[in-house]
């Protein structure tokens, strides 16, 4: 498990270099740190959960070190993050691919959050989705979460999910909304 862990955050740094511009390269080398602490930081302290198992198993991960939510009637969330996926023997990670994910919504919804996120894709059509444009989880793809941080336990029996995902949250949101992609 060490091995994949390792792998995956050398796939990370070595591709840095790639980016060309100074302040593109800046923010990316940032958002990779940062990753890259966020997956060390799930692996070590979930080490009750299957989490590593499920990164074995999977086809391809997003790392979201910092996803945003807040609301007061009208609602806005995201976050940027990386993307890796196996290459096709299995030996190593490609990428990493920067994405940016966001989302808007409308009801009686109040406050403000900050998340990690880590989605593990588990099958082809979970990466294949990622990789389109317009992804929504739960309607493109399948999503099972696993336990959450902050005191709160969700897990799913539902194994065959397209994306698993884990999440730490800080701050306090709640409310009935409408979302949009």
């Amino acid at each position: 498990m060490k091995n994949l862990v390792v792998c995956i955050l050398l796939t990370l740094f070595l591709a840095i270099p790639q980016i060309t511009f100074a302040d593109e390269a800046y923010e990316a080398k940032m958002l990779v740190n940062m990753s890259s602490m966020t997956l060390e930081k799930f692996v070590k302290e979930k080490t009750e959960d299957p989490i590593r198992k499920f990164l074995r198993d999977s086809k391809g991960i997003f790392i979201c070190p910092q996803f945003l939510k807040g609301a007061f009637i009208f609602g806005v969330s995201g976050g940027s993050g990386v993307f890796l996926v196996w290459d096709q023997k299995g030996k190593e990670y490609n990428g990493p691919a920067f994405y940016t994910l966001g989302g808007v919504s409308i009801g009686l919804q109040g406050g403000g959050s900050s998340s990690e996120v880590i989605l593990l894709f588990m099958t082809d059509r979970g990466v294949s989705a990622m990789l389109g444009s317009n992804l929504k989880l739960g309607v493109d793809v399948e999503i099972a979460f696993g336990p959450v941080g902050g005191g709160a336990k969700a897990g799913s029996s539902n194994l065959s999910a397209d994306v698993i995902g884990y999440y730490t949250s800080k701050g306090l949101f709640g409310g009935l909304s409408l979302d949009g992609g």
